[in-house]
């Protein structure tokens, strides 16, 4: 009867330690880090030109800090004339469940001028982004 229960402590003890271990701060836990909150009201920091140059007929990309599991991602509002959005995609930096990652939206330019692209973070049921950001965008003649 004792080896049972000095099993029993021993067991109760062991697991206690592991369930402490398992509860210490992850340094790459995307919801401890100062920019991100639950409910995603944090924007990712904007990183991006202010301005893009690019030939009539090419494809560029613009690609941001997003966290769709917050609700919130980029949309681009461009001019149908100028600009049209060709891909949009979202690859997660982690295989944590709530971590962010880098949306990247594709354009191709369609005519000579100048436009601009508007960027906006917001949740797609909400009328206000939390993040607005304007990119210049110069077309020219191909060389």
């Amino acid at each position: 009867m004792q080896k049972l229960i000095c099993l029993l402590i021993v067991i109760t003890f062991s697991a206690s330690l592991f369930l402490i271990s398992g509860c210490s701060e992850e340094k790459n836990d995307p919801l401890s880090a100062s920019d991100n909150s639950l409910d995603g009201s944090k924007s990712p920091e904007f990183k991006s030109p202010e301005s893009v140059a690019v030939d009539v007929g090419t494809i560029f990309k613009i690609s941001l800090d997003s966290n769709p599991t917050t609700g919130y991602s980029w949309s681009a509002e461009v001019d149908p004339d100028f600009l049209k959005v060709t891909d949009d995609t979202y690859k997660s930096e982690s295989n944590l469940i709530g971590a962010g990652g880098v949306q990247t939206i594709e354009f191709k330019a369609l005519k000579t001028g100048q436009t601009k692209i508007t960027m906006k973070y917001m949740r797609p049921w909400e009328n206000e982004a939390i993040n607005e950001h304007e990119i210049a965008v110069t077309i020219k003649p191909k060389a």
